[in-house]
């Protein structure tokens, strides 16, 4: 059960941070654009969450 927690927080981190690096941008980009993209799934959790 905790895998699949994990999974779902990190796997658009992963995902958006593989693609970034298949596109050809920089790895600290990458990574930037893979935190921004858990920001938002988190964000959009916790609004649904709360509404």
């Amino acid at each position: 059960m905790l895998l699949l927690q994990l999974g779902i927080i990190l796997g658009p981190f992963a995902g958006s941070v593989t693609a970034e690096i298949l596109y050809g941008k920089e790895i600290k980009r990458a990574i930037c654009v893979g935190f921004g993209s858990l920001v938002g799934v988190l964000g959009g959790t916790v609004f649904k969450l709360v509404a």
